[in-house]
């Protein structure tokens, strides 16, 4: 399903996970703008207990020359995530999310 709303509008999202994601409610703005300013093009960012990919899918749209190190242990979840980088990969400015158990 397509993503409502959020930073994340217009991204393709599994109906495995929350449906807060496909509405863009999934977190608190205050939140979400602090995060994001922390990230730059050059940012190396690491995701521990990357989820289904909510924070490494929105600091892609940022980091464009630096490296994003997801780690996310649980077999079942890593897929979900693993299938929101392929539904979304033509939407990335630089493939480079590393996804690691």
């Amino acid at each position: 399903m397509p993503v409502m709303a959020g930073p994340l509008k217009g991204y393709l999202w599994s109906t495995a996970s929350s449906y807060d994601y496909i509405l863009g409610e999934y977190e608190d703005p205050d939140t979400l703008k602090l995060f994001l300013s922390w990230l730059k093009p050059d940012s190396v960012f690491y995701d521990v207990g990357a989820n289904v990919g909510f924070h490494a899918l929105t600091a892609n749209r940022i980091i464009n020359t630096g490296k994003i190190y997801s780690f996310e242990p649980m077999q079942l979840v890593r897929q979900v995530f693993e299938k929101h980088i392929s539904l979304n990969q033509k939407l990335f400015i630089s493939n480079n999310i590393i996804l690691l158990p």
